[in-house]
């Protein structure tokens, strides 16, 4: 996959690295994880990466990350699950989750607090911008 050039930007070339930030990636789909993770990368945020939401819910623990990328269909522990899970923990339930998932859902039918919904396939634009967004409003 070669990526150049957000569109809109015709001057910065990704990797410009302005963003800040740490990302926790967990998606089962170890191709879409790696090349979101390098992305991102290229942006400037510190990224990890599991591929279960058990996996995810100790990295958040652990990292405490600035924000939670999930997909929704997973083995061992579902992105719901997780999420659940996160909302729980008081050293978890304030990090902003950006749902992702090829099944699209109404937000509403969503049992958990996220900060955005990603539907499968996503353009990297609109993944940068989603995420940016939702950093964003941790902030104010």
């Amino acid at each position: 996959m070669a990526i150049a050039m957000r569109s809109g930007d015709m001057t910065q070339p990704w990797g410009a690295g302005a963003a800040t930030g740490t990302i926790l990636i967990v998606d089962d789909e170890v191709v879409i994880a790696e090349a979101v993770a390098a992305v991102l990368q290229d942006e400037g945020y510190r990224v990890a990466t599991a591929s279960n939401g058990r996996e995810g819910l100790n990295l958040a623990a652990e990292l405490r990350p600035d924000l939670v990328l999930v997909d929704m269909m997973m083995p061992v522990m579902d992105g719901e699950e997780m999420c659940r899970r996160l909302r729980e923990n008081p050293a978890t339930r304030d990090i902003p989750v950006v749902v992702m998932s090829a099944v699209h859902r109404s937000l509403r039918d969503l049992p958990f607090d996220h900060a955005a919904f990603l539907p499968k396939p996503f353009d990297l634009d609109t993944l940068l911008d989603t995420i940016a967004d939702a950093l964003k409003g941790t902030s104010e």
